[in-house]
């Protein structure tokens, strides 16, 4: 997992260390044992911090300079994956079938479940609205949800007719990309209203992110290769 400026990666390994490297040179810079194998690792905006779930059940936070630990949270069963806030006082981890939101600085469990389960089997990804107040998961099944932590309204559930893959947000936030088995990504305004016509890329998908121009959208996948594309006409750009 690359840090927000693409200076330094992180990973964590069967060997139940996690790891920092420069990414120019891929020089060691730290590495620590977990009390159990690594699950996940995730950044927040500044890079200064890194959190990672190991299968102890706990979220340990790190400076992410040197590698002093700053935090360690218990949950109540294994998290994966974990996603910082945009103001980055708090994690939120997926746990079995709810989110789950702790303060970084103390450890404390702000609201240990938010409120009501919202997904069976557990999460593959959880992205932020921008507001830091919806919610975006996805399982290993065709179901999505969105979550609003400030209204008091139940999880709406969008149903994909394939494997849902990968999600992204686009930079201002207006805009979710969902990718699915099949090769196809639908794109959805954050309300969830209606769909702008999705494009295939040939394969399925295993990861997408937004271009710096929320226009363009890169693709990476079973083929392959790294593709971009302008996700209002669907041309394909030169694959990188």
């Amino acid at each position: 997992m690359p840090s927000p400026d693409h200076k330094r990666f992180a990973v964590v390994s069967d060997d139940d260390y996690i790891r920092v490297f420069t990414s120019d040179t891929h020089q060691l810079i730290w590495e620590k044992k977990l009390d159990g194998e690594g699950q996940v690792v995730a950044w927040p905006p500044d890079g200064e911090t890194l959190a990672t779930a190991a299968r102890s059940q706990k979220i340990h936070l790190f400076n992410s300079r040197c590698g002093k630990e700053l935090k360690e949270i218990q949950t109540e069963s294994n998290h994966t994956p974990i996603v910082f806030t945009k103001d980055e006082k708090m994690v939120i981890s997926g746990s079995s079938n709810r989110f789950q939101l702790h303060e970084t600085e103390t450890g404390k469990a702000v609201e240990p479940e938010l409120g009501k389960p919202v997904l069976s089997g557990g999460f593959e990804n959880i992205l932020i609205s921008n507001d830091g107040l919806k919610f975006y998961a996805h399982n290993e099944d065709e179901f999505m949800v969105t979550w609003h932590r400030a209204e008091d309204q139940k999880s709406s559930q969008l149903h994909a007719k394939h494997a849902i893959t990968a999600l992204t947000l686009s930079k201002d936030g207006k805009m979710l990309a969902v990718a699915n088995q099949a090769g196809f990504i639908n794109f959805h305004p954050t309300t969830l209203g209606a769909t702008i016509p999705r494009i295939s890329s040939g394969a399925p998908v295993d990861t997408l992110t937004f271009g710096r121009s929320s226009d363009i959208i890169i693709i990476g996948g079973q083929q392959g290769r790294i593709l971009g594309c302008d996700h209002w006409l669907g041309a394909q750009k030169p694959s990188l």
